[in-house]
């Protein structure tokens, strides 16, 4: 299996892992990013208009300031549910706990004797003593029927007394705050120890809101709450998400103070503390101080119009689906050979990752963001691993046939920049001295040693000096130096490389013959080439073509003439800065082979040392 089929099916199994692990969802670090997250969905959404038959009265600064009491005194209390009912409010629901007793009880207690329609809150709670005198009541009050198994909850209670409890219908106001302390959800659901199970306050208001009876509400524990023909989603833990609105303030709020002036005609009405003093407030996406009431008042809106967040066993399905099929297409497209189709590729399938979680979104799903996310990163580095380890092992291969100073260019582009252009170029041809005779002497297995170590050296010798060898025949060479790129330098680096050779393969003790003072001679010359690529499929040989080549390589015919180790044109010699070389005499005017114009010629006649 190659490297990059291997990325696609890792990527593939990691993110059925991820997704089956659904990390979002596992506490700590990851739970904490998702819910960051899913606050960055909230702001990308923005604000939008609450419900207009919901109303807070907010026992305020204001409100505290003009009672000049604390805790707020019950009288004006009942007041307040006296006035919302003759408004005509439909549902009057107060998040208090209104536990002991205060010289206003009756006042309030006949307040909610003439409401039907009033809700109270209680707190379930293991620091509580049970409240043997409330029993009865929270069998009244929860639901009637339950499916599937429901936890045990704590036995203790806080919540009002038994004249307040018998005058109204109860609910809970336990919440449950994230792992990053934002609130996101409400349990919809606790019960009472091993007995009744209480819904939630936000529940009761709906219920009322809604005139549904108390039979038409029941609970398919892990999965739905059911609200006359609403069926509203759960988790495994009986949570709803909730779908913020906006900052506090988004809930039409009203001062209880101001109740007289409040239009609360068919209106669900909350009544609950925002003042500072009562330290009843919460981080949310959109405010760091939002009033549990009007988070309250929230979780009444979205279960009315069933727009809570869906997070269960659907979610968790389409979060596996959108996990697996983006991991899977991002290691595919980082992949590719292509560096820019890669990053394309990679940021197209993370647009539409992205895209479909706010997608999802706007719809009410909250998909598990840190599960798609960690997907496409272990997809995008696998993909991109695979294609840089398939380039790498591509290069050292290609580096074996080729020299290393044009594997980067033949690998990486479509059309070598360098195909077709005339440029400056220096060129030496090498070639071992009497190679026929001596193969002959030494047989066919000798004679191929001899040649692998010649060229070795060659390769060796022009990568140093960034040379390339782009011609080789039995025991000759040509080295070109100005691909891919011209360089200011490149006839000294030429003569360098020339030097050099004539040191290695003179010293070399395979290559070198006893009764020959040398066994290589070279040729170079330099001026305007035209480099090009020589065929069109199959192998392809960039090379350099041009008077130039054909006279570095009459230079190397001179240099046996001549008996000489290295023949060179006085325009490469005067071009590398007239280089030291030991030997060097100065030939005069010569027509070479092939040739009428003559050129100054330059010989090394013994071997550099």
């Amino acid at each position: 299996m190659t490297r990059v089929r291997l990325a696609i099916v890792a990527s593939f199994c990691f993110a059925i892992c991820l997704a089956f692990l659904q990390v979002g969802n596992q506490g700590g670090a990851l739970s904490r990013l998702e819910g960051q997250l899913l606050d960055l969905r909230f702001a990308l959404r923005g604000e939008i208009a609450a419900p207009q038959d919901i109303v807070i009265l907010a026992i305020d600064d204001a409100a505290l300031e003009k009672a000049q009491a604390f805790p707020f005194p019950r009288s004006i209390i009942a007041d307040a549910i006296r006035t919302s009912a003759e408004k005509g409010a439909q549902a009057i629901v107060l998040d208090l706990l209104l536990s002991g007793s205060t010289d206003d009880d009756a006042a309030l207690k006949d307040a909610l004797a003439n409401n039907e329609k009033t809700a109270l809150a209680i707190s379930l709670t293991v620091n509580a003593p049970p409240a043997q005198q409330l029993e009865s009541q929270l069998e009244k009050n929860s639901f009637v029927l339950v499916r599937n198994s429901l936890a045990n909850g704590p036995n203790g209670i806080l919540g009002p007394q038994l004249e307040f409890a018998e005058q109204a219908h109860l609910g809970h106001v336990n919440l449950r705050l994230d792992d990053d302390g934002t609130l996101r959800r409400f349990p919809v659901a606790l019960r009472h120890g091993d007995g009744a199970a209480i819904p939630a306050l936000a529940v009761v208001a709906a219920r009322l809101h809604a005139k549904l009876p108390t039979n038409a509400l029941s609970l398919i524990a892990g999965e739905t709450l059911v609200l006359g023909d609403r069926n509203i989603p759960l988790n495994r833990n009986n949570m709803a998400f909730l779908n913020h609105f906006g900052p506090r303030g988004t809930i039409n709020t009203v001062s209880i103070s101001q109740v007289a002036n409040a239009d609360l005609d068919g209106k669900l009405v909350f009544i609950g503390a925002t003042a500072e003093g009562y330290r009843d407030s919460f981080v949310t996406p959109f405010d760091t101080a939002l009033s549990g009431v009007e988070g309250l008042a929230t979780l009444a809106a979205n279960l009315l119009d069933q727009t809570t967040l869906r997070r269960d066993q659907t979610t968790w399905l389409m979060d596996a689906i959108l996990a697996i099929l983006g991991a899977t297409v991002v290691a595919v497209a980082a992949s590719r050979a292509r560096p820019l189709v890669a990053a394309l590729g990679s940021l197209t399938v993370w647009m539409g990752g992205l895209a479909a979680l706010q997608a999802g979104f706007v719809a009410h799903l909250w998909l598990d963001a840190a599960t798609m996310l960690t997907a496409l990163t272990v997809g995008t580095l696998l993909g991109f691993a695979a294609r840089w380890e398939t380039n790498r092992r591509r290069a050292l291969n290609l580096s074996r046939y080729q020299s290393p100073q044009l594997v980067e260019a033949l690998a990486n582009q479509t059309a070598l920049e360098f195909d077709g252009r005339m440029q400056k170029a220096a060129i030496l041809f090498v070639d071992l001295v009497d190679f026929t005779q001596r193969s002959a002497e030494i047989g066919s297995a000798a004679s191929g040693k001899l040649l692998n170590r010649f060229h070795t050296i060659i390769n060796d010798v022009a990568q140093h000096w960034n040379g390339v060898v782009s011609y080789t025949a039995g025991d000759g060479a040509m080295i070109i130096f100005g691909l891919p790129q011209v360089a200011a330098d490149d006839a000294k680096r030429a003569l360098g490389c020339a030097n050099d050779l004539l040191t290695r393969i003179g010293a070399d003790d395979i290559i070198a013959v006893a009764s020959s003072p040398s066994s290589v001679r070279i040729g170079a010359h330099s001026g305007d080439v035209f480099a090009t690529v020589l065929g069109e499929k199959g192998r392809s040989t960039p090379t350099v073509t041009g008077d130039v080549v054909n006279t570095a390589s009459r230079l190397q015919e001179q240099a046996k003439t001549q008996g000489a180790i290295l023949a060179m044109s006085d325009e490469i010699y005067q071009e590398s800065g007239r280089p030291d070389f030991s030997g060097l005499v100065h030939a005069g005017p010569i027509t070479l082979r092939g040739r009428t114009k003559s050129l100054d010629l330059l010989l090394v006649k013994r071997p550099a040392t």
